[in-house]
């Protein structure tokens, strides 16, 4: 049977003939492999080092208050943007046009062949040769495509830190360049920083010469509507009616309050007169100085009553005398409590008469009272009116005062600071001599491996028949 007509499934693969085939081409294989590598070496030679440093920004949020609106709240970013797009920009700008020109102005760039254009460089000669040249191009283009072309601008993950890599064939070129952007960077963002801050101290100026011109007529019409209402306030800040209020109130109170002492003394003192119990114990009664007098003769006549009592009988005249005297003095007594009664009780009459008096007063009072609150609703929207457009000026003053001594002394905050500085490296980035030679090195086998086993399958002599 032939082995076209051999069904697939009854043919085998003969692994020993294909590992016969390679040991047959084995030293073929190698001296390719070897050739390639050798090759690849000695253009690898031809290659020019490139050395890399790298420099690393940290972004950060360091706005000044005065550069914000009065109401702004506190934000993870003073200008409302997420970190990705404030991290974004900061790229963009490490890498406009205008920061690397300066950078190529401060570092003379356009003397050093690397990068004016000058330098052999296979390739360039190479496409030279085969009329494929690049179109000529003005030194500042050419300086700034080659710069461009070595530099390397990345967010470091999950941060808030840049990190600008540079390379260059000069290893101490690479490590000056990569502080030179950096530095510049931090330089124009304090240039910015300073420009927003005069900006503000300007709108700051102009905004505090109009709130001042609104201040004074906010307080004028204060005044005037205080003047053409009657609206003069008292002490404590009330208003004078409620001030009189107050004093009304508590005259009313004291006036009450004495009536009701009055009336219960008096009637205190008639309910011991009728049932006939001595008045003297009342503050009242006692402190009368007809009582006192009284009570002095009375006690005298006791006392005599007392000497004659021991030596008379009760009948005697004098004792009768004695007694009469003692009662008529008694009876002086009460009549003068009556008549302290009276006078409490016409206190009572005068005490009524005056908060009467006093509830008149009391009722014009919160008439006028009345009249003034409404009043006051429109004088209170006048003083708050007033007192915000204070406020406001108070705080434009606050910040007119840093922001204009930050622009006299030029300091500024910018929102990027330098956190690495970047050192000539002392290893080649490019080329990887040894990780391209292991890979031409692992294609070459790859490649020859796989054509000789593929050969020897197409061919059938790695194949047999099981049969």
């Amino acid at each position: 049977m032939t082995l076209e007509s051999t069904p697939p499934e009854d043919l085998r693969m003969d692994v020993g003939a294909l590992f016969g085939a390679l040991r047959a081409r084995l030293l073929r294989i190698v001296l390719v492999t070897v050739l390639l590598l050798v090759a690849t070496f000695v253009v690898l030679m031809f290659v020019p080092r490139m050395y890399e440093s790298s420099a690393s920004l940290l972004v950060e949020d360091r706005t000044s208050s005065y550069t914000q609106a009065p109401s702004a709240g506190a934000t993870p970013s003073a200008s409302g943007i997420s970190i990705d797009a404030l991290l974004s920009s900061q790229i963009e700008l490490v890498k406009s046009r205008d920061t690397l020109l300066a950078v190529i102005d401060a570092e003379k760039l356009r003397d050093v062949p690397e990068f004016n254009g000058s330098a052999a460089i296979p390739l360039t000669a190479l496409l030279s040769l085969v009329g494929r040249s690049s179109a000529p191009k003005s030194i500042d283009e050419t300086v700034l495509h080659n710069l461009t072309d070595r530099l390397t601008v990345i967010r470091e993950r999950d941060s808030a830190v840049i990190s600008i890599f540079v390379r260059s064939t000069d290893p101490e070129l690479a490590a000056r360049l990569a502080n030179a952007i950096a530095a510049e960077h931090v330089k124009r963002r304090a240039g910015q920083s300073l420009a927003d801050t005069v900006e503000a101290t300007a709108w700051l100026q102009q905004q505090i010469e109009t709130l001042r011109a609104k201040v004074q007529q906010a307080d004028a019409a204060v005044a005037d509507y205080r003047a053409q209402n009657g609206i003069f306030a008292g002490t404590n800040g009330t208003t004078l009616p409620d001030q009189q209020m107050s004093d009304i109130a508590r005259q009313i109170t004291d006036a009450q309050a004495r009536r009701s002492t009055a009336g219960q003394r008096a009637e205190l003192i008639r309910s011991l007169l009728r049932s006939g119990q001595p008045v003297e114990g009342v503050e009242d009664v006692r402190a009368s100085a007809v009582v006192q007098s009284l009570m002095q003769t009375r006690a005298t006549l006791q006392g005599e009553l007392a000497e004659k009592t021991a030596i008379l009988l009760p009948a005697h005249p004098t004792i009768r005398g004695l007694n009469a005297q003692i009662a008529q003095v008694n009876t002086q007594i009460a009549g003068e409590a009556r008549r302290i009664a009276d006078g409490l009780a016409a206190q009572v009459t005068v005490e009524d008469g005056l908060i009467a008096s006093l509830n008149d007063d009391m009722a014009r009072a919160r008439l006028a009272a009345s009249t003034q609150t409404r009043d006051s609703v429109t004088l209170d929207s006048l003083t708050r009116e007033a007192k915000a457009q204070r406020d406001l000026l108070d705080s434009y003053l606050i910040k007119y005062r840093d922001a204009a001594g930050r622009t006299d002394t030029g300091g500024v905050l910018p929102d990027v600071r330098v956190i690495t500085s970047a050192a000539p490296s002392v290893v080649p980035a490019s080329p990887k001599t040894a990780l391209i030679l292991g890979a031409v090195g692992f294609v070459a086998l790859t490649f020859q491996i796989g054509s000789v086993l593929f050969g020897e399958l197409m061919s059938g002599r790695a194949v047999y028949d099981r049969t």
